[in-house]
């Protein structure tokens, strides 16, 4: 029973994040909460396009974590499906970071040329 709690758990996290930056986005650029880089405080515009675009490609990969991690559980039990979950979210956080990244590079491109 305990390990099906701490994988729901783990579940819920992995999608409380994404959707907590969704629904609560920063409005103004800060240094405390929201996607902070270089690219994403640069202006206001892309500040609001990272801090609107991360979160929905996260909660993407955060639900196909979720999926993969359910059949490891079934196929492996508990300790690999929460091994590859939290690998898996870690590997799809920096995936996540670099789309992000590479959509600011792309607005700020077609932003100079306009």
């Amino acid at each position: 029973m305990v390990p099906i709690l701490l994988s729901i758990f783990l579940a819920c996290i992995i999608l409380f994040i994404p959707i907590l930056f969704i629904y609560k986005s920063p409005k103004n650029i800060n240094y405390l909460y929201g996607y902070r880089t270089k690219k994403s405080m640069a202006n206001i515009e892309s500040w609001r396009l990272a801090n609107s675009y991360w979160p929905r490609i996260l909660l993407k990969f955060s639900v196909l974590s979720i999926v993969v991690g359910s059949a490891l559980f079934i196929a492996f039990g508990f300790v690999v499906s929460i091994l590859g979950t939290v690998f898996l979210w870690i590997i799809f956080l920096i995936l996540s970071i670099f789309m992000t990244e590479n959509k600011l590079r792309k607005f700020t491109k077609n932003k100079k040329e306009n």
